[in-house]
């Protein structure tokens, strides 16, 4: 599903955005923080990175490396792996993903008095159901932004729903009530993911 929801993202950033993408990537992220570092006049990079962006760290401390004074880099992606190969290298993270996903929907569809978006007769495959239908309704209505761009799409909320996910189970409560608001259009999830808690 992660492989086929990528490629489904791959192909709507070529159609929608196909100028912008020869600007967009990790070389260019890269570029960017070190115009952050210039502008606020630090002579060296200090960086405390996660996950992907510890990607983008080593990234940059190669295009810059005398401009590196330390870098924290949890959780860090083996560059030359990522890079060959992206999908490959995080199909144990869509795997696990998922699989909390369904443990969250097991436990939703169980104790729905305490999850708001399950309710009595609920199983895991009827709330995957409902999730989708929410995914699939954003991506043919997307909530638009003030000057008409697409600021929530069904990607968008699945990479919020994945973040919330990792969580864990203190927040499925939280997140039980969000996708319930989802539902209607409203809520956290109803966020860019920069604007998120």
């Amino acid at each position: 599903t992660a492989v086929r929801l990528a490629a489904e993202w791959d192909a709507a950033c070529q159609k929608h955005s196909g100028d912008l993408l020869p600007f967009i990537g990790a070389e260019n992220q890269a570029r960017d923080l070190d115009e952050l570092r210039a502008a606020v006049g630090d002579p060296r990079m200090t960086l405390h990175a996660e996950s992907y962006a510890t990607y983008v760290g080593t990234v940059y401390a190669n295009l810059f490396p005398t401009r590196v004074r330390a870098m924290n880099l949890d959780a860090g992606y083996d560059p030359n792996k990522y890079r060959d190969d992206p999908y490959a290298y995080d199909y144990g993270q869509y795997i696990a993903t998922e699989r909390a996903m369904y443990r969250f929907l097991d436990w939703c569809a169980n104790k729905w008095p305490d999850c708001a978006f399950g309710s009595a007769g609920s199983t895991p495959a009827s709330l995957a159901s409902k999730i989708r239908a929410i995914l699939d309704d954003l991506d043919a209505n997307p909530i638009l932004d003030a000057n008409g761009a697409v600021d929530v799409n069904g990607a968008t909320m699945l990479s919020e729903l994945t973040f919330r996910l990792n969580g864990g189970t203190r927040r499925w409560v939280a997140l039980g009530a969000d996708l319930k608001a989802a539902q209607s259009r409203t809520g956290p999830l109803m966020y860019a993911i920069g604007d998120s808690d």
